[in-house]
């Protein structure tokens, strides 16, 4: 027999009393809370039981490895974007800058969106650099560099934002 709060379970179902509009739930007691909850079963219990531990657990703990993980990876990410930081960066520049980035490996997911996003930026600035090279370039090239390095540079704000949370 349990006890809680005065009142006293059984240890089957079969025998728990069954109270309240619905006899067919079963009053288990909680004895590590105290708490006295409505289950169809013992093993419900337990299960409701293992999930708050498990849930309590993992918002208590802070999970270190994850956290310096991502960070190692901002940091090498914030370090290839540092070379965009000049005025007007040359097709030379982007380019290294858009293999670094193709280098660098991410397990935190939306770390890796970002780099995706970064480098697709950073390819058309390149082709678009490449286009304004030639004998003649289309008009609006201009614009277009003007908007993707604005972009570029708006990619890094995002990602030292994402980075220091």
């Amino acid at each position: 027999m349990l006890t809680a709060g005065g009142a006293l379970f059984s240890d089957t179902p079969r025998d728990t009393p069954r109270i309240g509009p619905n006899p067919g739930l079963s009053l288990v007691a909680d004895v590590t809370t105290r708490y006295v909850m409505p289950m169809k079963s013992k093993n419900a219990a337990l299960r409701a039981t293992m999930a708050l531990g498990a849930a309590i657990t993992l918002a208590v703990i802070p999970l270190p490895g994850c956290d310096e993980g991502r960070k190692r990876e901002c940091d090498a990410l914030l370090g290839v974007m540092k070379p965009l930081d000049q005025a007007a960066p040359t097709v030379e520049t982007i380019d290294g800058v858009i293999k670094q980035v193709d280098a660098l490996k991410f397990q935190d997911q939306p770390l890796g969106v970002y780099a995706k996003n970064y480098e697709k930026t950073l390819t058309v600035l390149a082709a678009t650099l490449r286009l304004k090279a030639s004998s003649s370039p289309p008009d609006g090239t201009d614009d277009v560099i003007k908007k993707n390095l604005k972009d570029a540079r708006t990619d890094r704000d995002d990602v030292q934002r994402l980075c220091s949370k």
